[in-house]
């Protein structure tokens, strides 16, 4: 999560009104979700007992609430063209290799190359109610429009062009709404029974890793560990398609 600092008689984090995240490239074989826990700011946060959530999926209205040790990630593949905006202060992650938070250990680093297989280009930006602190501004971009939201093909600094849909164009695949509903619109799987998971499905250890020191972390250790179906990895892996899991606390 990105987010400046403010001292008063103790140290507050600032975060955004939203974050994006928008997909360029993505290599045939580049998995790389975007990882949403809703309701959670912080590493701490997934350890402690949440209020009974509602979520609410597709039109038939049908709710899932998850309990107090359950943790909610939801799984956003890489799908180029794809625009994902989240609140600001939600705790979020990439986990590479994308079955990171599964294995027993990591060791090496990640393949990089070639870049149409292992590249994955995005752009974040944060979009603020109040400027970020201690932070310049660049210069002001301005295009004179009539104010509609068209589509087109434009022309860089450097000579490149790059193109983009009328907003009447796009697809809305999941909406995370405030409050802390879920309403998904046709292309989210809960991955399970109407609880998100299995009654009687075996756990298996997952370890979520953070980033950041203790105090931004608000944890001691560098990684949290939980419990998780193995529905999961399925949902790390899969390429398109938004996915709702419940994970559980120790």
């Amino acid at each position: 999560t990105t987010a400046t600092t403010t001292t008063t008689e103790e140290e507050m984090f600032r975060y955004p009104n939203s974050g994006h995240v928008l997909y360029l490239r993505v290599g045939s074989e580049v998995r790389g979700p975007t990882c949403l826990f809703p309701r959670r700011s912080s590493g701490g946060d997934l350890l402690r007992k949440g209020n009974v959530a509602v979520a609410r999926d597709g039109e038939d209205g049908v709710e899932t609430r998850t309990g107090d040790d359950d943790v909610e990630v939801v799984t956003v593949p890489a799908v180029e063209g794809r625009l994902l905006r989240f609140e600001g202060n939600m705790l979020h992650a990439v986990p590479r290799p994308t079955d990171l938070w599964l294995l027993p250990f990591v060791s090496g680093v990640g393949k990089t190359d070639p870049e149409e297989e292992w590249g994955r280009s995005v752009i974040l930006f944060n979009t603020w109610d109040e400027p970020p602190l201690d932070v310049g501004s660049g210069d002001e971009v301005t295009r004179e429009d009539d104010g509609e939201s068209e589509g087109g093909d434009y022309d860089d600094d450097d000579g490149g062009s790059f193109s983009c849909r009328s907003r009447e164009e796009w697809k809305d695949t999941f909406t995370m709404m405030r409050q802390g509903s879920v309403v998904g619109t046709g292309h989210c799987e809960k991955n399970g029974d109407d609880s998100g998971m299995g009654a009687m499905e075996d756990l298996i250890s997952a370890k979520v890793w953070l980033l950041g020191d203790a105090k931004r972390r608000d944890h001691f250790n560098r990684n949290v560990k939980l419990k998780a179906p193995e529905r999961l990895r399925d949902a790390l892996n899969e390429s398109e398609i938004v996915s709702r899991i419940l994970l559980k606390q120790l």
